[in-house]
């Protein structure tokens, strides 16, 4: 019988806002590994992803490091000539995984507005209906009405030269979509949880489902 190392849960970042007098509280809960092993006749592997995020403007790119800010990302609203605008933000999932992995992730977001009174600065959480219209890859599932989740809809693992496999998640926006402008008191933080599961059970196991949100009838 062959032991496999049947998941690996990662949560990069998640995302607390809350309003107070002078800042934003920014919350993050990571777990970086976790695997739990299962006896079942499966080829050994290992299951592994992260996010990559950057702007990217007239063929300049920008990396965000994700660790120094956080996990968090704040997106300039206002002046879509900066490289930090909305228009230009990306974000792509990098899978390293050697066996096929099932991924699903879940976007947090938070308008923010921030005012002097008198020499005192102030930034308060902002309530804003609906979802940020983000150019998120038709391939994702947007189940987010349901559970916060987008699920990637096929089974992935890292190229044959063990190379990472770059899945889009956020991309180029239509130039007839891009985001409205706002006050230069306004911004918008986001942040992003991704987890991976090993496709033999673990969406069942680890998720709680029997069947894919996109076609129920059907099994992983």
């Amino acid at each position: 019988m062959i032991r496999i190392k049947s998941w690996k849960y990662i949560k990069l970042a998640f995302l607390t806002l809350m309003t107070v007098t002078t800042l934003i509280t920014v919350g993050i809960l990571a777990y970086l590994v976790f695997r739990e092993d299962i006896n079942k006749g499966y080829i050994v592997g290992e299951v592994d992803v992260e996010i990559e995020a950057f702007y990217e403007k007239d063929g300049i790119i920008q990396t965000i490091e994700l660790d120094q800010v956080g996990g968090v990302v704040e997106l300039n609203i206002t002046d879509p000539n900066q490289l930090e605008h909305f228009n230009n933000f990306r974000v792509n999932i990098k899978v390293y995984s050697s066996v096929y992995t099932y991924l699903r992730v879940a976007v947090f977001e938070q308008f923010t507005l921030t005012y002097m009174t008198g020499e005192q600065k102030t930034i308060v959480a902002v309530v804003k209906d609906g979802f940020s219209s983000f150019a998120y890859n038709e391939d994702f599932y947007d189940n987010r009405l349901e559970d916060g989740f987008f699920y990637y809809k096929n089974k992935v693992k890292r190229n044959g030269d063990n190379s990472p496999l770059i899945v889009e998640f956020i991309g180029e926006l239509p130039a007839d979509d891009y985001h409205p402008i706002y006050e230069s008191k306004y911004t918008l933080q986001v942040g992003f949880v991704v987890e991976a599961v090993q496709y033999l059970e673990g969406p069942k196991i680890n998720w709680g489902l029997a069947n894919p949100p996109w076609k129920e009838e059907e099994e992983w």
